[in-house]
């Protein structure tokens, strides 16, 4: 899967691959190997274009701590 970055998104419950990584403080590739592994769960939009949902990605990132 090949999850594309776009300028920040205009949803703002909706955030980028670019604005997880820098959420998780972690890479681009990272961000694709947790959605292969579910551990983000990528939302489809038109383009096929992929957007996470920020408070999921939160949730996450407490526990990765």
């Amino acid at each position: 899967m090949r999850v594309k970055t776009q300028p920040e998104s205009k949803n703002k419950n909706l955030v980028t691959a670019k604005e997880v990584a820098d959420l998780l403080g972690v890479s681009r590739g990272m961000v694709e190997r947790l959605a292969l592994q579910k551990k983000l769960i990528p939302v489809s939009t038109p383009y096929s274009l992929y957007y996470f949902n920020k408070a999921a990605v939160l949730e996450l990132k407490e526990t990765l701590k």
